[in-house]
């Protein structure tokens, strides 16, 4: 399910969002104009029926960044016809974004408005967002440059000029011999699409200077408002020449804590962005290695593309190896200084300072700043999981480096509890912790208890005990505090030896990785306390079958691993305790088992 966890690090900025079920199953494609405020909207307590079915399957969700909102509905529009997502019920057709297309093998092209990009050797540019915007966008560029709108019929057949050419719309190229000037004008044009606008913007204002220096004010209006709606197309998105350009881009950083770079990959299909996305590259530890293990995968078969831009040049080091490799397989490498191709890396880079490894390892370093700590390279939370003393449970979360490390949780079973003792069951965690088989694991910079100023207490004590210098905080749920003309809220709070007031976690704090490990130390803990409880009522309720009594349940708990193993090894339970008893000990456990669940547990 939709957590809020999944999507904290999204920006306020637009973008496309994908929802994962398991499997890497994509769910669902979106866009927004500020993707935190639209992902914040799907954990609403009232959702519709559908909508509240496809959260309940989410467990992952990935977002790219873009510039603009008309980038994020192309980029939406791609990945929907591309994945195909159960729960988008629009644009799953083959219809997509309108573009202007151009065929340069005629001797006199022509612009025209495709839906579909063909391999047919004309260039197309686009997609353009909105198909009114399309064609508005057409009218302009037909009265500013003078290209026929004719058919290439109507053109073979007209023996002198028409209108469009006799009120300076078209050269005419049916009746006079005009290759190069039309040749000029269509390279003009060509120039603008690619984003190179400035001499159509002169063009323009040429025309208007001059409407107005003879008094043709209605005329110099036209044009000023028609330059106005050229800087709109302009600056709402980034035309793209899909003359079938697929590009692998790579913006690649050195992780600040560990031995890997981040790379940030764009991948560009036939001119248009499709997706976006950031990897690790393990044991690297230099921009030579990154740009190393970026090429080794080209070379183990990953599917190649015609160019690779990367912020980082190709490695010295056996250069002349990989630049053989290239020109093997025709791709061309490049590290732009200028122009589109810096425009993606830009997006790149954006897409990774958005990222969780970059961000929870600044949150990481101001944190360390604000708690006074020399480093912060590894932090254990701690909770206890007990009801009315029954199978109490300390658990054990790790952060480290920037990131959570499940490998590296623990669970302590702890005996002798007859009721709850929250501060008792604290102490004696840490104590099987750090005295303990755990005793020489590493240790942490800081350690965060579950619980308030009385738990954090108990804790010093057993540290000071143990003599261990360790820094130790902890995280309590807080009380209700309300401003004036807002409801009232619930807010964690953070308690630090030597302060009196406690701080409130608000909002997109430094402090929510604390949030984070606290919660997964719960939900550690608490599954294996349920389990654990579970697993206690199954056992003493084996005691009432006939039978069966401490000595003989011992024996058998002693013999099988688990309860499947019982049921799928009769015979031996049968030599063990007897027809009579096996087949009621089987029946009972076919009903009230659960045949994954183990009759023990181990206890680190």
């Amino acid at each position: 399910m939709l957590q809020p966890h999944m999507i904290e690090q999204a920006p306020d900025a637009p973008g496309v969002y994908t929802m994962y079920a398991g499997a890497d199953t994509i769910l669902y494609v979106g866009k927004a104009k500020s993707l935190i405020k639209r992902l914040r909207s799907y954990l609403a307590s009232e959702l519709p029926v559908k909508i509240a079915r496809m959260v309940s399957l989410v467990e992952r969700v990935e977002y790219v960044q873009v510039f603009n909102e008309n980038e994020a509905f192309i980029l939406e529009n791609t990945l929907i016809k591309q994945h195909q997502p159960r729960y988008n019920t629009l644009l799953r057709d083959d219809k997509t974004y309108p573009f202007i297309r151009i065929d340069f093998r005629h001797p006199y092209p022509r612009m025209t408005v495709v839906r579909k990009i063909k391999p047919d050797g004309a260039r197309y540019f686009g997609p353009f967002v909105h198909g009114s915007g399309v064609f508005r966008l057409f009218r302009l560029l037909e009265h500013i440059y003078k290209l026929r709108s004719c058919s290439d019929t109507e053109l073979q057949k007209r023996s002198k000029p028409c209108i469009e050419h006799e009120i300076g719309n078209c050269l005419a190229p049916c009746v006079f011999s005009v290759k190069d000037t039309y040749q000029a004008e269509l390279m003009e044009l060509v120039d603008f699409f690619r984003g190179k606008s400035r001499a159509t913007v002169q063009r323009m204002e040429d025309q208007m200077k001059r409407a107005a220096a003879t008094l043709d004010f209605e005329r110099a209006a036209e044009i000023r408002d028609r330059l106005a709606s050229i800087h709109k197309v302009i600056n709402a998105q980034m035309v793209l020449d899909c003359a079938g350009e697929n590009i692998d881009v790579y913006y690649l950083e050195k992780h600040p804590a560990r031995d890997r770079y981040l790379a940030s990959i764009l991948i560009i299909r036939d001119g248009k962005l499709s997706g976006s996305y950031v990897k690790r590259l393990l044991s690297c530890d230099t921009d030579a290695e990154a740009v190393a293990a970026i090429l080794r995968e080209y070379m183990a078969g990953l599917n190649a593309p015609d160019l690779i831009v990367s912020n980082l040049p190709l490695p010295q080091e056996e250069q002349e190896h990989y630049e053989a490799f290239l020109k093997h397989q025709r791709i061309d490498f490049r590290v732009p200084q200028r122009g589109k191709k810096v425009r993606y890396l830009e997006l790149a880079q954006v897409n990774l300072e958005k990222h969780g490894d970059k961000q929870a390892q600044e949150e990481a370093s101001e944190l360390m700043q604000r708690l006074g700590l020399a480093k912060l390279e590894r932090m254990e939370c701690y909770d206890i999981s007990a009801f009315q003393g029954s199978y109490p449970i300390g658990s054990m979360s790790v952060w480290e480096d920037g990131e959570l490390l499940p490998s590296a949780y623990r669970l302590f079973r702890l005996e002798g509890f007859d009721q709850n003792d929250d501060y008792l069951m604290i102490a004696r965690t840490l104590q099987r912790r750090f005295q303990g088989s755990l005793a020489s694991e590493s240790h942490p910079d800081l350690i965060l208890i579950d619980g308030g100023a009385s738990q954090l207490n108990m804790a010093q004590k057993v540290l000071e005990e143990l003599a261990l210098g360790i820094a130790v905080i902890s995280i309590s749920k807080g009380r209700s505090r309300k401003s004036r003309g807002q409801e009232s809220k619930h807010y964690d709070e953070i308690h630090i030896p030597g302060r009196k007031n406690p701080i409130a976690v608000r909002g997109r704090s430094v402090y929510r990785v604390l949030q984070h490990l606290r919660d997964e130390a719960h939900r550690f803990g608490i599954t294996a306390h349920s389990r654990g409880r579970d697993r206690e009522s199954l056992t003493s309720s084996l005691l009432a079958i006939p039978g069966i009594g401490p000595k003989s349940l011992q024996k058998i708990l002693a013999t099988f691993s688990s309860y499947e193993d019982i049921l799928q090894n009769q015979q031996q339970l049968e030599a063990l305790c007897g027809d009579r008893v096996a087949s009621a000990l089987v029946q009972y456990l076919q009903q009230h088992a659960e045949p994954s669940t183990p009759p023990h547990e181990e206890t680190p």
